[in-house]
């Protein structure tokens, strides 16, 4: 799978659980409309719970965690796919964070 590849599948489940998040709710934008980038998740109808629930779609599906805080303070699809890529990328090589030191 190239670069291009991850992206687009990325790209296509993060909208997909948007889209999923959004079923419930009658926001102005139509269901078959393609949201950008700038798109905002409370315009376009979504409420706190929904958000919750679009959060932990992607987490179940990509492993990803997304912050609600952090989503709160910038709901745009643009900005949760690229909360996304940072939170699938791999740790830096002698990231030795998770062991204990000094031993």
């Amino acid at each position: 799978m190239t670069d291009r590849t991850a992206e687009t599948s990325l790209d296509r489940v993060v909208a997909e659980e948007w889209a999923a998040a959004l079923s419930t709710s009658s926001g102005p934008t139509a269901p078959d409309e393609e949201p950008t980038a700038d798109a905002d998740f409370f315009l376009a109808g979504g409420n706190s719970l929904q958000a919750a629930r679009l959060l932990a779609g992607l987490e179940a599906r990509l492993g990803a965690r997304i912050a609600l805080r952090s989503f709160m303070a910038d709901p745009r699809l643009g900005t949760l796919r690229e909360e996304c890529e940072r939170a699938l990328r791999p740790a830096p090589a002698g990231d030795d964070s998770d062991h204990a030191h000094g031993a």
